[in-house]
């Protein structure tokens, strides 16, 4: 919902970081992939009743390098695939966080169930509403309620106030899953490309 106001902040900021890394010849997938790896970090943390603190910390480098692989492939070797693979790992990281939580936490389970079946409806539709950009660089994603800032709040509001859960889960797994329906309606109303209206008909 405030992506697209927080895009040109974050954007200005993660030009200006990823500098040294196009100097130094490093592509976006491996920003993403060491995004991945402290992104679970955080769940395996979560996981084995470490400090939440720690874990709310490298939950919030993993959404840094989230946001910095995205702007070195905008100056560099983006693709779609890249962008695909970018929008993966993050999923990974947002389905592996809530079962850390619940590890230890029987109670949990039936909500963050519930969130990752959620999670799992709403890249589908994420996916099936962005297109890609000019030149096949990257992907454009599609907006929605619930999208980055809110994900990042939501999450850091899950791990670091424990007292939280389920009725936090419980309550982004609700704003994800409306986030997905209202997606599917405005694609419902989209005519495709090779439909017959609105405008004249294909010749016979």
């Amino acid at each position: 919902m405030f992506d697209d106001r927080l895009r040109p902040v974050v954007g200005r900021a993660t030009d200006r970081v990823v500098v040294p890394f196009e100097r130094l010849g490093v592509g976006p997938d491996l920003l993403t992939a060491i995004g991945l790896a402290v992104g679970l970090g955080a769940a395996l943390t979560l996981a084995l009743g470490g400090s939440t603190v720690i874990a709310g910390l490298l939950f919030a480098a993993n959404r840094s390098f989230d946001a910095l692989d995205g702007a070195l492939a905008r100056r560099t070797t983006g693709s779609v695939w890249g962008g695909v693979g970018d929008q993966t790992a993050d999923v990974i990281v947002y389905v592996s966080v809530p079962i850390g939580l619940a590890v230890d936490r029987p109670e949990l389970w039936p909500a963050v169930a519930v969130l990752c079946g959620a999670i799992a409806v709403n890249l589908v539709t994420v996916l099936a509403a962005s297109q890609p950009r000019p030149g096949g660089r990257s992907v454009a994603l599609a907006s929605g309620w619930v999208e980055g800032a809110e994900t990042i709040a939501g999450y850091l509001v899950l791990v670091l106030v424990p007292a939280a859960s389920p009725v936090g889960i419980w309550a982004f797994a609700a704003a994800t899953g409306a986030t997905a329906l209202d997606r599917l309606r405005r694609l419902r109303r989209t005519p495709s490309a090779d439909s017959d209206g609105p405008g004249p008909p294909p010749p016979p």
